[in-house]
């Protein structure tokens, strides 16, 4: 019996040895956190400059009013009434044909036919 197996070692809860770990563990987060801020902290300075930029030539920009500009078309379907049982939830919205996914109806692209000549030649 080999002695040290986690197979054969039960693993014994020891609260003040957690405690410490956790302890520990929070500590180096707070340092990190820190060093981090402080080696790196100007580019979240960076960022909000660029941001607040970009806001100010947003609000100016004739080509982004243009895109923002509401159309005033609003989607007026309605899904009412939802059914009462759980069973009946599933594919239900798409039955209504205002939901419906073919907007133009079944197969709007159809191929042309064959052209009579076409088939397998015989005795060739």
């Amino acid at each position: 019996m080999a002695f040290g197996k986690s197979s054969d070692v039960k693993r014994i809860k020891n609260a003040v040895l957690e405690d410490r770990m956790l302890r520990t563990h929070e500590r180096a987060t707070q340092r990190t956190n820190k060093l981090w801020k402080r080696k790196w902290g100007w580019v979240l300075d960076e960022y909000e400059e660029l941001h607040r930029k970009l806001e100010e030539i947003s609000k100016t920009s004739e080509f982004l009013n243009e895109v923002n500009k509401d159309t005033g078309e609003k989607d007026r379907r309605s899904i009412a009434p939802v059914p009462q049982t759980t069973n009946h939830q599933y594919g239900w919205i798409p039955s209504k044909p205002e939901f419906g996914l073919e907007k133009y109806g079944p197969d709007v692209d159809k191929p042309p036919p064959l052209p009579p000549n076409y088939g397998i030649f015989k005795g060739v």
